[in-house]
């Protein structure tokens, strides 16, 4: 990173480099952003049980313990 005046990337590129975000970041999304991470399935699949489990695996508190202890408050959590 000390070789240029400006960068642009992701959170998870700016953790494994050091930075965080919400720190050394000039700006972040709000957590309403329409651009929020989502998951998509084929139409086809939206009624299987594997679709369920993945939804609540997302929404679990294992995975926000995770995400608030691998990027801190680096993330803007919109669930």
């Amino acid at each position: 990173m000390n070789s240029v005046a400006f960068a642009v990337f992701d959170s998870d590129t700016a953790a494994r480099s050091g930075l965080r975000p919400a720190r050394d970041g000039l700006s972040l999304e709000d957590a309403r952003s329409p651009h929020a991470n989502v998951l998509t399935v084929r139409d086809s699949d939206r009624h299987n049980a594997w679709v369920a489990q993945l939804v609540a695996a997302y929404h679990s508190n294992d995975v926000a313990h995770f995400i608030l202890t691998r990027y801190q408050d680096s993330v803007r959590r919109p669930w």
